[in-house]
């Protein structure tokens, strides 16, 4: 983590929920679109207006669930559940969440 003059927090009153949220936002589908609107010459590459642009239930739609709890597992260093990863995901989007038996992946429905 680098901080500069500007820096941009997301507060969270649970820890899980701030674990998976990391994990999405250091998800390939993420990098992805880091990668393709930064502008690599500017003073500030990644800006407010391009992090506003993450569309995180979007992204929770794209991972792969089994590697999502992985990575927020090995942040907390405790286990993050499937009903972990619904209830960040009615928060993203007060939707119903299906969770595809034995797939691994989310969806939101």
């Amino acid at each position: 983590m680098f901080f500069d003059d500007t820096c941009y927090l997301l507060p969270f009153e649970d820890a899980t929920q701030a674990a998976l949220v990391h994990a999405l936002l250091c998800s390939e589908p993420v990098r992805q679109l880091l990668d393709s609107l930064k502008y690599p010459g500017a003073k500030r590459p990644i800006t407010k207006k391009l992090l506003q642009r993450i569309d995180l239930a979007a992204t929770l739609q794209e991972c792969d669930l089994d590697e999502l709890v992985e990575s927020a597992s090995n942040s907390l260093k405790n286990s993050v559940t499937e009903q972990d990863i619904e209830t960040l995901a009615q928060a993203l989007d007060p939707t119903v969440i299906d969770l595809a038996a034995g797939e691994g992946q989310l969806t939101l429905i």
